[in-house]
């Protein structure tokens, strides 16, 4: 329990940033669009927004660089990747459609559910997950980028999809970090630098984003994944 006071202040803190850049991007999203329907250059909600977001980047870079590697609890990694599979599953039954790519993504999203599920069922017996879950999900998050290029690429301003884009790239990464600490290969800081960052990005993705569910259990995983067993970031000695 000790540990896990320690730990809190970094996951609740870029928390509270992304909560901050969540509302900031609301109010921009709502006072600050003309009527082409573009973002107004310059609004104090957009400089703050990046300050925001500059601070909650530096933040990360000195919690890893002085090797905060969080406290242990049981039962936040295993509400964390059930709140994901629920998150993958209704992601892929609302972008369900006639493509080829849709379909890969909804077979895909399914199996990936289904390992998530089965991970958390491994956690709750005290057992290391199976890497194969994490692998599904980072090829999950990256087929969805694939098809989500279309739409990001027709948009007419970064900022209308740099935070949806960014979430996607840090939980990407993240399950990649997490199917390394489940082969024995850990990366301690950059699973720690990736899920604080996906903490923050997922919750500033949210205002106006198609996939609000999914970034929300994201950024949940996220949080929770950094209160693992010590176990899960063992390295293999083989």
């Amino acid at each position: 329990m000790k540990n896990l006071f320690k730990t809190l202040p970094a996951p609740a803190l870029l928390s509270g940033l992304g909560a901050l850049c969540c509302l900031l991007r609301w109010l921009l999203l709502a006072v600050g669009v003309d009527e082409k329907g573009l973002l107004i250059s310059g609004m104090l909600p957009e400089i703050l927004l990046w300050i925001l977001t500059a601070a909650a980047a530096g933040y990360t870079v000195l919690d890893v660089r002085n090797k905060n590697s969080g406290g242990a609890n049981l039962l936040a990694p295993i509400v964390g990747e059930g709140v994901l599979a629920v998150g993958v599953a209704l992601s892929c039954l609302s972008g369900l459609g006639g493509s080829l790519l849709e379909m890969v993504r909804f077979l895909l999203g399914l199996v990936t559910a289904a390992l998530l599920l089965y991970g958390a069922w491994c956690r709750k017996q005290e057992k290391k997950p199976h890497f194969s879950g994490y692998v599904c999900l980072c090829a999950w998050f990256a087929l969805s980028m694939v098809g989500s290029y279309r739409p990001w690429s027709e948009s007419p301003q970064l900022q209308l999809y740099f935070f949806d884009m960014w979430a996607a790239v840090l939980l990407t990464l993240h399950a990649y970090y997490h199917a390394a600490c489940a082969v024995g290969f850990p990366n301690r800081r950059a699973r720690r630098f990736t899920g604080l960052l996906a903490i923050f990005a997922c919750l500033a993705a949210l205002p106006g984003s198609a996939h609000v569910l999914l970034y929300l259990a994201g950024g949940i995983w996220a949080f929770a994944g950094l209160f693992v067993p010590e176990s899960d970031l063992r390295e293999n000695t083989l």
